[in-house]
């Protein structure tokens, strides 16, 4: 961060990537993008381990929970998707977050049993 330097690059992505997440431990990162495409990588080997379409949506924002075995996905039509990384991205919970605005942000609390949303329609929400 001092030299301004570019260390690594990743390429995988074939549109505009919306957010980028640090897993717990450091070891992997998550990107999403405008496609619907999110991705894992290892930044210790500098390669995709995971792709992940969740269908004809943006994924705006993305959340790993702190085991680093799910990734949670805030989604332009107001879905939130859970992916279980582990079992090679399925989905195991889809639900409609915010009615009638896209998702913006996801946050996965410290005791690793909610999720908090905030959408395009000015509110947060909290899931469990």
């Amino acid at each position: 961060m001092r030299t301004g330097l570019t260390v690594q690059t990743f390429y995988g992505h074939m549109n505009a990537i919306n957010d980028a997440v640090f897993s717990i431990g450091g070891q992997y990162v998550a990107s999403v993008d405008a496609d619907g495409i999110a991705k894992i990588w290892d930044i210790r080997l500098v390669s995709q381990l995971l792709t992940v379409d969740v269908g004809d949506t943006s994924i705006n924002a993305c959340a790993f929970d702190k085991t680093g075995k799910f990734l949670v996905c805030g989604c332009s039509n107001g879905e939130v998707k859970i992916l279980n990384v582990q079992s090679g991205g399925e989905v195991v919970s889809s639900f409609k977050a915010h009615e009638k605005a896209a998702v913006s942000s996801v946050i996965v609390n410290q005791e690793n049993n909610q999720v908090y949303t905030a959408g395009g329609d000015g509110i947060v929400k909290s899931w469990q």
